[in-house]
């Protein structure tokens, strides 16, 4: 059929531009946060590593609502890093990509000393005159919750951290809107999943 009012190709050449400009983002994230032993974590995007070539995961961007789970443990005896970013509208897609990476490492059968970490999107709501942050959206929260603790096992330790929308940069952050998972031997435990930007502990329990 004759494409009489050229949608098609409205529709090919938006894909093309919306294609370069992505390349374009993730050339200037390399050159920015590029490292040879770094993998990078573009949005709606997630990635696993064991020590070896590579030891550290990044994603940049953090804030604007995005959901960000950072994962860091043992399998079979090496280092191993998680690191998914997603848009809250794709919690789908972010839950089956935690599954497909964990599958990819052999299950939680396979994990030991599973470490997790949520980064979500809070709000401050006033309770008996006290502000407190609480999660957006604890559904969406809660499925990422019970994704970890599915694929990694019930032991996993789990931490939730929530931040304003508008993110608060740490004083002297070298790398303010960051997340990263390093999986180093030598780096210190509570220095394995770094943020550049201010979050709240969120304590209640989902799972």
């Amino acid at each position: 059929m004759e494409d009489i009012d050229g949608s098609d190709k409205l529709k090919t050449e938006t894909t093309e531009d919306l294609k370069e400009i992505l390349q374009s983002l993730k050339g200037k994230a390399e050159r920015k946060y590029g490292l040879p032993n770094r993998v990078l974590v573009g949005m709606n995007e997630g990635e696993a590593i064991i020590l070896g070539e590579k030891e550290e995961l990044l994603t940049y961007g953090a804030g604007g609502g995005c959901n960000i789970v950072a994962i860091e443990g043992r399998v079979q005896d090496e280092p191993f890093g998680i690191l998914t970013h997603y848009d809250p509208i794709a919690i789908r897609l972010n839950v089956f990509k935690i599954h497909e990476l964990a599958k990819k490492l052999g299950g939680k059968k396979s994990v030991r000393e599973a470490r997790a970490e949520i980064f979500a999107r809070g709000e401050w709501v006033k309770k008996k005159g006290e502000w407190t942050m609480t999660p957006e959206d604890r559904a969406e929260l809660k499925k990422l919750s019970a994704a970890v603790k599915r694929n990694f096992g019930k032991k996993t330790s789990l931490k939730i951290s929530l931040f304003d929308e508008e993110v608060e940069v740490e004083g002297g952050a070298a790398l303010p809107n960051t997340v990263i998972v390093n999986i180093d031997p030598e780096t210190p435990p509570d220095r394995r999943i770094l943020t550049g930007f201010k979050t709240l502990p969120y304590q209640a329990t989902l799972v």
